[in-house]
């Protein structure tokens, strides 16, 4: 049933709360032929730490299509059996990782809009866009109601825990802000779009360093005449019409090779 594949990593969405597995995170990556893939559940912060990876590390692991989720990237994995090979760096434009995210052009949409139709088509729920403008990146705040659901759902996985749990994580904090972009793709007929940000690495920014910087790391990334910025979209399971930001793609303009090669 598993199949060892290797992985680029290149998205990780905030942990989230789950009574089978305590918490989960849901990832994002390619497998060596370029095509999309998304890997879940995995409880990242309770595996061992040789074992978690970084983006656009190199994994190799077992994997499976999930037999619980029809969506056709979605894959579970052996979170026992990961080990992390290489990290691909950001030189000359992040020009090895772009050699990858880049090599099948089946999941490259020039607008949103583009990759809802090949979701009600094919059921479609991964792609990668590139950002024409963006007009607004604001903080939106989680309601109370979503607190006091994230306080409630702790105390009761943490009733069910081993008393002698030798590696116990830290209760996973909840976090009451979101970044929101307001943007358009780069079809010139894109009516505009906007999105709410999961990126793991952005919202562990807010929660170690504050909200403020948080928007501001986001702000300065939309400064489309120094990145050039791509947002990986991902579909939700129970509502696969809505999509959102799993990952951001923003290597800086100045460094990237005028080649086509390098060019999506």
């Amino acid at each position: 049933m598993w199949e060892e594949r290797r992985i680029l990593i290149w998205g990780k969405t905030y942990p989230e709360l789950s009574f089978t597995h305590r918490e989960t995170v849901c990832t994002g990556g390619c497998f060596t032929d370029g095509s999309p893939v998304r890997i879940y559940p995995v409880p990242f912060r309770l595996i061992e730490q040789q074992r978690r990876y970084r983006l656009y590390n190199w994994i190799r692991a077992p994997v499976a299509p999930s037999t619980s989720d029809t969506r056709p990237e979605s894959y579970k994995i052996n979170p026992n059996g990961i080990e992390v090979l290489a990290h691909l760096d950001t030189a000359h434009g992040w020009e090895a990782r772009r050699e990858v995210i880049f090599k099948d052009s089946s999941w490259y949409y020039e607008c949103l809009g583009d990759l809802k139709e090949a979701q009600m088509h094919e059921r479609t729920s991964l792609g990668v866009i590139p950002v024409r403008e963006v007009t607004k990146v604001q903080l939106t705040h989680r309601s109370e109601s979503d607190r006091l659901v994230h306080k409630e759902k702790l105390r009761e996985i943490k009733s069910t825990l081993d008393l002698f749990d030798s590696d116990p994580a830290p209760d996973l904090e909840f976090f009451p802000y979101r970044v929101r972009v307001w943007w358009r793709c780069k079809s010139p007929l894109c009516p505009g779009h906007s999105s709410h940000i999961y990126d793991w690495g952005l919202g562990e920014l807010g929660r170690r360093v504050g909200e403020r910087t948080m928007l501001a790391k986001m702000e300065e990334i939309s400064n489309l005449d120094t990145y050039d910025l791509h947002f990986f979209a991902g579909n939700l399971k129970a509502h696969p019409h809505i999509f959102i930001v799993v990952g951001v793609w923003y290597p800086k303009k100045k460094h990237m090779q005028q080649s086509s090669m390098f060019t999506p």
